[in-house]
């Protein structure tokens, strides 16, 4: 995550994708994108996505709060167990997020995880059936078992 952010702050300081070209190339190639932290909310922010710029905001956490437990996020093709209150731990430390603000539904984004102490933010989004955030900026080596399971089947999720 930190090596595309610093591509992202890049890109945009020296203004060589400021009209989001090399965004737009990107997703020209049609392929599922998994945009990852703060500079994958960037990149789609380029593509004037709903989950990219204009909605978001950061935080820390290490937990998430499950929208819908049936999805196969949580169950393809590894099981992860999903307690009552649908509260999870991906991350083992505090760790830094952008979350979309999405209080209300919003055409085509599908709300995965949000925050559990502030469940109208979404650092675990995604929008049609191409373009996942999420929203960590944590390395995989700080993630739980859980977290692990949990990225693994939104990468299943996403392969067509």
């Amino acid at each position: 995550p930190c090596a595309e952010h610093e591509l992202m702050e890049v890109l945009s300081v020296a203004g060589l994708d400021d009209a989001g070209a090399l965004a737009n190339q990107i997703k020209a190639g049609n392929k599922p994108i998994l945009g990852l932290g703060d500079g994958g909310y960037a990149f789609f922010g380029k593509l004037g996505l709903a989950i990219g710029y204009g909605n978001g905001a950061h935080g820390e956490s290490e937990d998430i709060r499950v929208s819908n437990p049936l999805t196969p996020y949580w169950n393809t093709p590894i099981d992860v167990s999903i307690p009552g209150d649908r509260v999870i731990s991906l991350y083992s430390d505090t760790t830094e997020f952008v979350g979309i603000h999405l209080p209300d539904p919003v055409a085509e984004v599908e709300q995965v995880a949000s925050i559990p102490a502030d469940q109208d933010y979404y650092p675990l989004v995604r929008q049609t059936l191409e373009y996942f955030l999420w929203g960590f900026n944590g390395t995989p080596s700080a993630m739980t078992n859980k977290g692990q399971r949990v990225f693994i089947n939104i990468l299943e999720a996403m392969i067509p």
